[in-house]
């Protein structure tokens, strides 16, 4: 008799333990499809590119496509101007880096 009640107890924990992993599975579930009806589409945040002067303007467009170095084999001035051009660009849209520059640059530009 012991037996089968220490069965009747191992049944009825797992029949408890199939409806919580049921309902977490069901809650998985959900959340996935709630994800998947997300809209993911990038935020795309403008700049503030009318601030920049017509040089600026000019070496910014050149960042989405060239080196520091090659805009200024191009434009015959030094790597510092043209590091100084991108580091006014930097405080004229707000950005962190010049590497944000280079980034916000090739993503329009590139």
């Amino acid at each position: 008799m012991q037996v089968l009640n220490d069965l009747l107890s191992v049944h009825t924990e797992l029949e408890r333990m199939r409806s919580v992993i049921t309902k977490a599975v069901t809650k998985v579930q959900e959340a996935i499809s709630e994800i998947q009806s997300l809209d993911m589409t990038p935020l795309t945040i403008a700049l503030p590119v009318d601030r920049l002067t017509e040089r600026e303007s000019e070496i910014f467009k050149m960042l989405g496509t060239l080196t520091i170095k090659e805009i200024s084999i191009k434009l015959g001035k030094s790597v510092k101007t043209i590091r100084n051009h991108r580091e006014n660009i930097r405080g004229k849209l707000k950005l962190e880096t010049g590497r944000d520059v280079n980034r916000a640059a090739k993503k329009q530009f590139g």
